[in-house]
């Protein structure tokens, strides 16, 4: 895949969310649920962390990236067992083990072992469309999610927040702020910053870096980073800048700490950027920052003249290994 198609399966946001929204409604899941767990790694493990910070408290979300399960999950646990090519080893293995506890288990693939798995055991199956980078394909799995949980009542109807958001993701403007903070990361090592509750959107932002642009970045979040990774800042051992992730939900403490904050890494000497936005949805803030994070890493990319595309360390690893028997 050349990074120009690439780019585009960026820039088509808009159609994918409400194309993935649209994917989750042929699910209808009765019974009730007293946890909902998501398995999956890298691209395919990230819908899971913005669910649970979609769902806040309504109703206990975890994320496994592993192998096994804890062996409390039960036929009361509704698990997403989600890998965008279908062989992620991790997350096929996780799903025998939801099988065998009993969990209801609905798979989100292109295909692969983990699309037969759900077809010899008859679990609840969404196909997504293949041909991407797992890590674009974020918005057709996440709102896949969304519609499955409305439809077994676990969420209220977002059809209209939904489309709201997709409208959302066509402004020019988000292009631009992230253009324009590429240009500020350059030589940088990017240190994202945000609440707990948009604690996955900050992480989102370090793996798209990661991948896209090949470079450590790093996240933490308020007030935990206040007590601990803050006083780095004391002596310098990196080129870094800042990117702060404010949303308008926020606790008002949290946003004081923010501002302190900014003030005193500015007297460290090290720069930072504010990320913020105001709107009645919190799925257009979220997916606004998660926009400009992943536009920001790919053109990051082209400063370097590096491919966004390939992960050859990635596929290195994988080889090692060696087939998972």
């Amino acid at each position: 895949m050349e990074p120009e198609e690439y780019l585009s399966q960026i820039e088509s946001l808009p159609k994918q969310i409400l194309d993935g929204y649209e994917l989750g409604a042929t699910v209808k899941l009765s019974g009730k649920f007293d946890r909902i767990v998501i398995g999956g790694m890298g691209g395919s493990g990230i819908p899971g962390k913005l669910l649970k910070s979609y769902i806040g408290n309504k109703i206990p979300v975890e994320v496994i990236p592993d192998y096994t399960l804890p062996e409390y999950y039960n036929s009361k646990t509704l698990y997403f067992a989600i890998s965008y090519s279908g062989n992620t080893e991790e997350s096929i293995e996780a799903a025998k083990d939801a099988h065998r506890q009993g969990c209801k288990i609905v798979a989100l693939t292109t295909g692969g072992k983990l699309r037969k798995q759900a077809e010899k055991n008859n679990w609840h199956l969404i196909l997504v469309p293949s041909g991407m980078q797992p890590r674009a394909g974020l918005p057709y799995l996440f709102f896949a999610l969304i519609r499955v949980l409305e439809n077994a009542k676990i969420l209220k109807n977002a059809k209209a927040q939904v489309k709201r958001t997709s409208e959302a993701m066509k402004n020019p403007a988000l292009a631009k702020q992230a253009e324009k903070l590429a240009d500020q990361l350059e030589g940088k090592i990017p240190l994202i910053y945000a609440s707990e509750r948009l604690s996955s959107v900050a992480y989102r932002w370090q793996t798209q870096l990661n991948e896209n642009a090949k470079i450590h970045a790093f996240h933490h979040s308020f007030p935990e980073l206040n007590h601990n990774q803050m006083v780095g800042f004391t002596k310098l051992n990196g080129d870094y800048h800042v990117i702060i992730l404010e949303d308008q939900g926020d606790h008002r403490r949290i946003k004081k700490r923010m501002a302190i904050s900014r003030k005193l890494i500015k007297k460290a000497g090290v720069g930072s950027t504010l990320i913020d936005f105001t709107d009645v949805s919190p799925l257009v803030r979220m997916f606004s920052m998660i926009h400009i994070g992943d536009l920001t890493s790919f053109f990051l990319s082209e400063h370097y003249g590096i491919d966004p595309v390939q992960v050859a360390i990635v596929e290195n690893l994988k080889k090692d290994m060696g087939p998972y028997a």
